[in-house]
């Protein structure tokens, strides 16, 4: 799979890079071994989300359709973690949880994190790893404000 051949413009690459995000839930299928709890933005929102009741340590003991289910606000209003992401994975044996897509509209992604793995996969949005003890955050784009606001403990790299 070549992503940057000339001749692969548009869907086609578009295609190719969807096939690439889904390989690893078929590979865990296939050789069952574990891979991460991986949360995947389903589109983008105009009103901010707050994902601080979203909990490693929580959601290393649930399934992913448990984990859709736990609330979270928009707004003044509450809603199912499912309305905003699809999850596939566990965090059960390697302890991450992976945030995937554009997600500078989610605020308090790792907050309170204490132990364990949170991967941002895209931008992170306002208060990442707030109030933090322990763990690590890894970003693979950008961060919006109030990074590590009160963190106590673990690292944040943002790349």
């Amino acid at each position: 799979m070549s992503r940057s051949h000339p001749a692969k413009t548009g869907s086609s690459v578009t295609h190719s890079a969807a096939l690439y995000r889904r390989l690893p839930a078929a590979l865990n299928h296939l050789t069952g071994l574990a891979m991460p709890l991986r949360l995947t933005l389903k589109s983008t929102m105009t009103v901010p989300i707050e994902v601080d009741s979203i909990r490693l340590e929580v959601a290393r003991s649930q399934t992913p359709a448990e984990v859709l289910a736990t609330p979270v606000y928009q707004g003044n209003t509450q809603e199912p973690l499912g309305t905003f992401f699809e999850a596939t994975g566990s965090a059960e044996q390697d302890n991450t949880l992976v945030w995937s897509g554009d997600c500078h509209r989610v605020k308090l992604i790792g907050a309170g994190l204490t132990e364990g793995t949170v991967l941002v996969e895209g931008t992170a949005g306002m208060h990442l790893g707030a109030e933090m003890t322990g763990g690590q955050i890894i970003v693979e784009g950008n961060a919006t404000d109030w990074v590590g606001a009160e963190m106590q403990g673990g690292h944040i790299h943002v790349r």
